[in-house]
């Protein structure tokens, strides 16, 4: 009895090509990923630092001639039952004690990324209380049209990224070098 040997398949040279096709799309989708990740972080990083805004305004509106808290190593220094504490990202915005404390924020927000932190600074008036303030951040992604070059302020907790994202006051015009 005759076996019929007409059975089609895949030659090696096929599998390998598909296989190298498939490694190069998933290599492409995984790049794609990881810039819409970098996108993202950089969006909650614009849009935590308007809501700090927000929040900072609030706090100015409740202070005796509209002064903004101090800024101090980066922090904003208008917690605790004097308002007169250092703020920690990641946890209430609030000054006073009790059923009389006014909370700016449930939560401080903090960067999306471990090793960044946002960075505050106020900026002092005429009378000497502060009357502006610039919150800066680190931008990931090269592409973004937003990112400046700001020498010395520090973005990092490990000390190797300079912020280059700047949110600032109403009334500070121009975007200081600190």
């Amino acid at each position: 009895m005759k076996q019929n040997n007409n059975h089609k398949a895949f030659t090696l040279i096929e599998l390998l090509l598909v296989i190298a096709i498939l490694g190069i799309l998933s290599t492409i989708g995984f790049f794609a990923f990881q810039r819409s990740q970098l996108r993202g972080r950089d969006s909650r990083r614009k849009n935590d630092l308007s809501q700090i805004a927000k929040a900072l305004e609030m706090y100015a509106n409740d202070a005796v001639g509209g002064a903004f808290p101090v800024g101090s190593g980066g922090k904003i220094m208008g917690c605790g039952t004097a308002g007169t504490t250092a703020c920690t990202w990641g946890q209430p915005f609030s000054k006073g004690s009790g059923n009389s404390a006014a909370v700016y924020m449930q939560v401080l927000p903090k960067d999306p990324a471990a090793d960044f932190q946002y960075y505050y600074v106020s900026k002092t008036g005429t009378l000497g209380v502060p009357s502006g303030y610039l919150l800066y951040a680190y931008l990931e992604n090269t592409d973004d049209p937003l990112r400046t070059d700001i020498a010395g302020t520090n973005c990092s907790s490990t000390g190797t990224r300079l912020c280059n994202y700047v949110h600032r006051s109403a009334n500070i015009t121009p975007i200081p070098t600190p």
